[in-house]
């Protein structure tokens, strides 16, 4: 059972979870571990929407541990990374991250991404399938279309949304707003000009998670996932908007569990 618990900030606010930052476990410039779990069962790839940081899976962190170990990836550009140039391509940060893995390989991995993270995630899945023939237990994409029917030209995919939020926020300074405006358009830049590779898709199950309320993702396109894996596939729908997280961290925490754990996806790997 999870325990529940309250927090002030989550996945969709883009808050800093100072706490967090003071006392995580930097084991790299892309990984941070908020809860480390050397007896965990399995580990979960977390990947931030665009402008997020690692910080915005410290929650999801806390309510897995101990069983499932969360390494939550830090971009660069933002936060402690701040000083290194954003990059502009999702195909450089799945090159990136996929490098990064190769260390981390020691146990059954799925994978978590929200927003342009899921993108991410299902770049660094199919890496791992045809570089390293190592399969994902599981590819869990939240408040994204699939490969297939993402945006690109002539829509901001919820930009301005994000902009705006940067701006309204109570605390930081001018300095860190601009910081964090700098890294929205980066990561906006690198979704609009993504295009998936021909033959692109995985073989690891897919589960596809949308909020109800989600004014940039459809119930069509979220299903369009299963398109992309000749695995299992499963939708799921929460309510709430692009960020659902917000009011639904435990239903979400119970159902990755259930699912790597419960249904024993793991021991079948």
């Amino acid at each position: 059972m999870i325990n529940s618990h309250q927090y002030d900030s989550g996945i969709g606010t883009g808050e800093d979870h100072t706490t967090a930052m003071a006392g995580h476990t930097l084991d790299s410039r892309w990984i941070r571990r908020f809860h480390p779990s050397p007896n965990s069962a399995v580990r979960l790839l977390c990947l931030p929407h665009a402008g997020g940081t690692a910080n915005c899976f410290y929650p999801m962190s806390e309510l897995l541990s101990p069983r499932i170990e969360v390494l939550s990836v830090q971009y660069p550009g933002r936060q402690d990374r701040v000083h290194e140039p954003c990059l502009t391509e999702l195909s450089a940060l799945a090159d990136s991250l996929y490098e990064e893995l190769t260390g981390w390989l020691d146990r059954p991995l799925a994978l978590f991404g929200h927003c342009m993270g899921a993108l991410v995630a299902f770049e660094v899945a199919m890496r791992l399938e045809r570089r390293s023939q190592v399969v994902p237990v599981a590819l869990f994409a939240s408040g994204s279309p699939g490969p297939c029917a993402f945006p690109t030209t002539g829509s901001d995919y919820g930009l301005l949304e994000d902009l705006l939020m940067v701006e309204r926020a109570p605390r930081g300074g001018r300095c860190v707003q601009r910081t964090a405006s700098a890294a929205i358009r980066a990561d906006y830049a690198a979704v609009l000009a993504y295009r998936m590779p021909t033959g692109g898709g995985v073989s690891c199950p897919v589960t596809a998670l949308l909020g109800d309320r989600d004014p940039a993702v459809g119930v069509a396109q979220g299903r369009s996932w299963s398109e992309h894996t000749t695995g299992a596939f499963d939708f799921q729908v929460y309510p709430g908007g692009r960020f659902y997280f917000d009011s639904c961290r435990l239903e979400v925490a119970e159902a990755i569990s259930g699912q790597l754990l419960q249904d024993n996806a793991v021991a079948r790997r």
